[in-house]
C-alpha cells in the first residue's frame, strides 16, 4: 500500500516528456525536494534530467509521459566483460514476446506495470525502443516467439518442441526511440 501511495504521489509531481508527448520537457521539473527530502533523479548522457527516480513493482526507473499517458520505464546497472558498473546506468530492456513465428513486427506487451500505462523496451545495440500499449484491457495473444539479447526463440509446436502459448497482453499503440531523447549512459544522483 505504501509503495502504491509513493507512486501515486510521484504522479502528481513533475513528469518529463519524450517526443510526441503533450509538453516539451524543457520546463522546471518541480522542486528538488519532496516532503523536505532531496529527491534522486535520473540524468541522461548529456546531463539532462529525465525525471525523479521511482521505485515500482518492476524495479527502479522513471515515469515518462508519452502521448499524454504516464508509463514506467526501468533503469538498470549494465554488466559487461569488466563487471557491473558502479555509476553508469542503462535503460532496462528485457526479452520480448511476439505473436509472429520469427520475432518480427510489434511485440506483445506482457508483465507490465498494472498501475500506469503498460510499456516495454527493446534494445538493438545502443538503440532502445519504447513500445506503449493502448488504453484498454488486455487481450489474449498467442505467443509464437520470444527474443532476448538478439536471439529469437520460436515455439514450433508439434512433437519437436514447446507449444505456442496464450498470454494476457496488450498490443502496441505508439513506438518511440528512447535513446534519441535520452541517450545512455544514464546517471542517478541528486
Amino acid at each position: 500500500m505504501c509503495k502504491l501511495l509513493f507512486v501515486v504521489t510521484l504522479l502528481f509531481f513533475a513528469t518529463p516528456a519524450v517526443s510526441g508527448s503533450d509538453h516539451d520537457g524543457r520546463g522546471a521539473h518541480g522542486d528538488d525536494r519532496l516532503h523536505g527530502q532531496k529527491v534522486l533523479k535520473v540524468f541522461d548522457a548529456n546531463g539532462k534530467v529525465v525525471g525523479p527516480l521511482t521505485i515500482e513493482s518492476l524495479g527502479e526507473g522513471v515515469i515518462l509521459t508519452v502521448r499524454g499517458a504516464r508509463t514506467f520505464v526501468g533503469v538498470t546497472r549494465p554488466f559487461d566483460e569488466s563487471g557491473w558498473h558502479a555509476s553508469k546506468y542503462a535503460w532496462s530492456a528485457g526479452g520480448l514476446s511476439y505473436p509472429t513465428t520469427d520475432c518480427s513486427g510489434p511485440p506483445a506487451i506482457v508483465n507490465a506495470s498494472p498501475v500506469l500505462r503498460p510499456s516495454t523496451l527493446d534494445r538493438v545495440g545502443a538503440r532502445v525502443t519504447l513500445y506503449l500499449a493502448p488504453d484498454g484491457p488486455t487481450t489474449k495473444i498467442v505467443v509464437h516467439s520470444d527474443s532476448s539479447h538478439g536471439f529469437c526463440y520460436t515455439y514450433p509446436g508439434g512433437h519437436a518442441g514447446p507449444q505456442p502459448f496464450t498470454a494476457e497482453a496488450w498490443g502496441v499503440e505508439a513506438v518511440y526511440t528512447l535513446t534519441d531523447d535520452y541517450p545512455e549512459p544514464l546517471a542517478i544522483h541528486y
